[in-house]
């Protein structure tokens, strides 16, 4: 009884069988583009993570001077348009700070605050001419962090000016070869 059912439907459909086409997601062009583009996308993450891991390994390399140095170089206040930008920008000033002066007199200045990291560093030996910069750029990260001070993009660069300055400052010197 369904033979003669599917029988009866293909003769019926025989004078259109020649233009009745299959499905574009049954051609072999389609899951030949299909699988082309899944390579692609596969091929795209794995090159992206790979990159990401390469730059990331890079920048673990560096001592804390250089990469603060590097991040200091990208740092635009001319960019900074809201307060929430202001705040991530001296956040990560006074962070490559702490970092740097961290590992450089191998002290612990993650768990101090801002208003502490001076205070800390009077017991190593760093510069007394630097502890009045320090404090300020720390201060000013204070004041926009939490205090909701304005935008000054002048004060902004200059704090960035100092900051590189007092890294370069405090550079480790390079031990003679040979």
């Amino acid at each position: 009884m369904e033979e003669q059912k599917i029988e009866m439907l293909r003769e019926q459909l025989q004078d259109i069988y020649g233009i009745w086409s299959v499905p574009f997601w049954r051609t072999n062009g389609f899951r030949i583009s299909l699988l082309i583009g899944i390579l692609t996308l596969i091929g795209t993450g794995a090159l992206f993570f790979i990159w990401r891991w390469y730059c990331k390994r890079t920048l673990q390399r560096m001592p804390a001077w250089q990469r603060a140095l590097h991040l200091f170089k990208e740092l635009y206040p001319e960019k900074v348009a809201t307060l929430k930008q202001a705040e991530l920008l001296y956040e990560t000033i006074a962070d490559a700070l702490r970092i740097h002066l961290q590992e450089r007199y191998s002290c612990d200045l993650q768990s101090c605050t801002e208003l502490e990291v001076v205070a800390a560093l009077v017991h190593y030996p760093f510069p007394k001419k630097w502890h009045k910069q320090l404090q300020g750029i720390l201060d000013r990260s204070v004041e926009v962090r939490f205090g909701g001070a304005s935008i000054d993009r002048l004060q902004m660069r200059r704090h960035i000016d100092d900051a590189c300055a007092l890294v370069q400052a405090t550079m480790p010197e390079e031990k003679p070869r040979g």
